[in-house]
């Protein structure tokens, strides 16, 4: 069965492909299984990282990195490359890249264009050599179009901040405990949510620690802000540090960084612009009491510092099907770390409370990763499953090795 190499996939370690990539890739994945094709996502451009220094640009280092691939054998002849999108290309000349693209379709590698789904080889490039010109050319107009309309995007939220000051509303959108009154134009309260925040704060002045108050509102049977199942204290303690709590509304933007999403503050915080669901003295004592709560350091979101949990945000209950988290337990220096469910821990629905030892679990874990890691299926319609698979193999073997 031949083999379809994403560009993108194959560009990752260069750049960090956004929402918007990640589902181009998608769709790369998806033509590669409509055409029978193997999808391969694990070959990544990595001397290109060292030659970033040549002056030349980063679509043609991967794509010149690629035909070196193709030309050493290791991606055999009759493969295909799937050129999802060209984003990058904005100050380049598209005949350089056409170029390139050219040489791989005549080194064997049938070259598509998922825009417009052409299929580029040998024999069409033949009959008409400029349409891979045509193709890139494409490619970069409508990167054009979508970076125009991101500007746009942006220009309309700064205009709508700039209402906000006025203490006009600018959207629909504001915090659970709120409902927009279009026709007054104006937040109001909403009666019932208003007293579950206020008991949350309440009870933490009294004492009570925010797994507390997410189990006791489980118990009682609160109906849950959102489309949660349970209250959670991850919830509890976004709440409680809220700004909107005391009527300010903090403006932000959504920035994409390294493939994630960033939340960055636009400027100062506007008072006065929600209700005021609590005193201003009841939130600030209440953010000196949560002060020291903090999720601990777990999985890939570690930045730094020593990692908790390696499993954080992937072990889930066999049970409920929960997230599962961790709980420490008796004294330092004799405390020790346990796994739970996250809806046992709270109450909130999960059969039995069961704590696992988490270095017992990590070890085990790691011992018999072979056989795991060798019976995990593969096939599943997600562009980057096979990946995900190497990625935890060769994290598994690199924190043995660090053991």
């Amino acid at each position: 069965m031949p083999k379809a190499y994403s560009l993108l996939s194959f560009s990752e370690p260069v750049w960090r492909p956004g929402p918007e990539q990640r589902s181009e890739a998608a769709a790369a994945a998806a033509y590669a299984r409509r055409r029978r094709l193997e999808f391969d996502a694990t070959l990544r451009a990595i001397d290109t990282l060292r030659s970033a220094a040549r002056g030349r640009s980063k679509t043609e280092l991967v794509l010149g990195e690629f035909l070196e691939h193709v030309q050493s054998g290791d991606i055999a002849r009759g493969s295909w490359l799937l050129v999802e999108s060209l984003d990058r290309m904005k100050h380049e000349a598209a005949s350089a890249s056409a170029g390139l693209l050219q040489r791989i379709a005549e080194s064997g590698v049938t070259v598509v264009t998922l825009a417009d789904g052409r299929e580029h080889t040998r024999a069409t490039l033949a009959a008409d050599p400029m349409s891979l010109l045509y193709a890139v050319a494409g490619l970069m107009r409508a990167h054009d179009e979508r970076a125009i309309k991101s500007r746009r995007t942006r220009a309309s939220w700064k205009s709508r901040r700039e209402r906000a000051r006025k203490k006009e509303p600018i959207s629909a959108m504001c915090p659970a405990w709120l409902v927009l009154d279009r026709e007054a134009g104006e937040f109001r309260l909403d009666p019932e949510r208003a007293r579950v925040v206020r008991r949350i704060f309440r009870d933490v002045l009294r004492g009570a620690g925010v797994t507390e108050i997410a189990e006791a509102l489980n118990t009682e049977g609160v109906a849950v802000f959102g489309r949660g199942r349970e209250w959670h204290r991850s919830y509890i303690l976004k709440l409680l540090r809220s700004p909107a709590a005391i009527g300010t509304y903090a403006p932000h933007t959504l920035e994409h960084v390294e493939g994630r999403r960033v939340r960055k503050p636009a400027g100062p915080g506007i008072r006065d612009y929600y209700p005021v669901v609590v005193e201003p003295e009841v939130f600030w004592q209440a953010q000196t009491l949560t002060r020291a709560s903090r999720s601990p350091l777990r999985g890939r979101h570690a930045k730094a510092g020593k990692v908790v949990n390696v499993f954080g945000g992937l072990a889930h209950c066999g049970r409920c099907g929960a997230s599962v988290t961790m709980v420490s337990k008796g004294k330092p220096p004799k405390s020790a770390k346990y796994l739970v469910c996250s809806a046992a821990r709270v109450r909130a629905g999960c059969r039995r409370y069961e704590a696992i030892r988490y270095d017992r679990f990590e070890e085990a874990l790691l011992r018999e990763r072979d056989s795991l890691l060798a019976g995990t299926l593969s096939g599943e319609p997600r562009v980057d499953f096979d990946r995900l698979i190497t990625e935890a193999e060769a994290s598994a073997y690199g924190v043995a090795d660090a053991l």
